[in-house]
């Protein structure tokens, strides 16, 4: 098997995976008015965000304009992204939910309020120009959900604190809505597009400096120092992608704020730059030149965005992709942007506290489970082939933290996964967290 071939092969499985949770598709029945139907789960987790020297900069608590290192006239913003809320009222907790948590990717839907409230708290601490929310707001995309969700925001708004939000690929006619009861699924109202619009038009669409007639597509200006290009690529006409109309529209809010001579940063949903060699397919925009082109021919130096949940900063020709992680998912982040009057950005993640221990379990629970699927065939003593889960759940978690471990070539584990696990997945996976290791 060539390199090559085995590289497509791992991409293959790795897309599979993450469409399923990091598992395989967990099915399960769903009734509506007794046509079944199947769940599944389409998660990936992580976060990683660098400042604008190449710094790594994370803390639990935000240094804010005006502090040491920030500028007097620089303005804040907070983001976070797939924060996946949850109704409380869309579950019992009962058997068939906590199957689906325990076998899913680590997230924390019966925390979902609570998660919410947190972020919140934090805002009207920090006090942002905007906080930002960048797609998969909901879970599965339940219309309850968004509803509850825009409940929770309203009260910031009125305190004089922006929302600005998205749509995210859970968002828009998602047909995986339900609600769980005992051992059953059942299906619940989804979202349209033209309902996310009703609903949530009035977090960032109806104030825009300009909205696109054609998406959620928005341009905010914050206080004349910098613009907010939203774009939106979760359309039910042609989810995954930025259609033509959006572009079109996207390159004469370019030329404008060039024009009056204020930078511009953006925000998508889905990466607009590949993130990994591994992970990439349906995590990148669709037309993925097309939107990075958009976006470097109008100026813009600074893309956020969410939806991979894989850590990870990218930067080409210009153009820096800063992927930010799950705010439902250890170790459960958000993001304090401070933007310079010349355009330039310094950015901090930092990271929600009250559940992060149960966050951190969670996520070790759910990837040590995949482990154990994964060498459960092989012939590894079993001191081994512990040993080597756990070096592997350290590993993981400190990819998804925007922490990888520069030094995992030298480490014991490593060398039992060299000798026992080469040929599987999560060999080729680990590999990949290092830019200079060939698989």
């Amino acid at each position: 098997m060539t390199e090559q071939f085995q590289k497509i092969r791992y991409m293959i499985i790795a897309v599979i995976l993450l469409y399923g949770g990091m598992k395989m598709q967990i099915p399960f029945s769903v009734y509506s008015e007794g046509e079944p139907g199947v769940v599944q789960s389409r998660d990936a987790v992580g976060y990683g965000i660098s400042s604008d020297n190449g710094t790594d900069v994370r803390t639990d608590k935000p240094v804010l304009p005006g502090e040491s290192g920030s500028g007097i006239e620089s303005v804040t913003l907070m983001l976070a992204s797939d924060m996946h809320y949850l109704a409380p009222s869309l579950t019992d907790g009962g058997e068939l939910f906590q199957r689906v948590v325990r076998t899913g990717d680590g997230k924390l839907p019966e925390r979902s309020r609570e998660l919410m409230e947190e972020l919140i708290e934090a805002a009207r601490d920090i006090h942002p120009a905007a906080l930002i929310l960048a797609g998969d707001l909901t879970y599965n995309g339940e219309r309850q959900s968004l509803l509850e969700m825009a409940a929770l925001l309203q009260p910031l708004q009125e305190e004089g604190i922006p929302v600005l939000v998205i749509p995210g690929n859970h968002d828009i006619n998602y047909r995986y809505a339900c609600r769980f009861v005992k051992d059953k699924a059942y299906r619940t109202e989804n979202i349209s597009q033209a309902e996310f619009k009703r609903i949530c038009s009035r977090f960032g669409y109806d104030e825009a400096l300009c909205a696109c007639p054609y998406s959620f597509s928005y341009m905010y200006d914050v206080g004349g120092i910098v613009r907010l290009l939203f774009l939106d690529v979760n359309t039910q006409t042609l989810p995954g992608s930025l259609d033509e109309q959006t572009l079109t529209w996207a390159r004469t809010q370019l030329e404008m704020a060039a024009k009056d001579g204020i930078p511009v940063m953006s925000v998508t949903h889905q990466n607009v730059l590949r993130q990994s060699d591994l992970f990439y397919q349906g995590f990148v925009i669709s037309n993925e030149e097309e939107a990075a082109g958009l976006l470097r021919d109008g100026g813009v130096h600074d893309n956020f965005s969410g939806h991979s949940h894989i850590c990870h900063t990218t930067i080409a020709d210009g153009l820096t992709d800063h992927a930010v992680g799950s705010m439902s998912v250890a170790p459960l982040p958000y993001t304090v942007i401070s933007v310079q009057p010349d355009g330039s950005v310094e950015t901090q993640t930092c990271r929600l506290e009250t559940y992060a221990d149960e966050a951190k379990e969670r996520f070790a629970q759910c990837t040590g489970r995949q482990l154990r699927e994964a060498l459960e065939n092989l012939e590894i003593p079993p001191e081994t082939r512990e040993e080597m889960i756990d070096f592997a759940v350290e590993t993981n978690a400190a990819y998804f933290a925007g922490t990888p471990d520069k030094d995992l070539r030298k480490k014991k584990g490593w060398t039992l996964w060299e000798k026992y696990g080469k040929g599987t997945f999560w060999y080729f996976y680990m590999n990949s967290m290092m830019p200079d290791v060939v698989a």
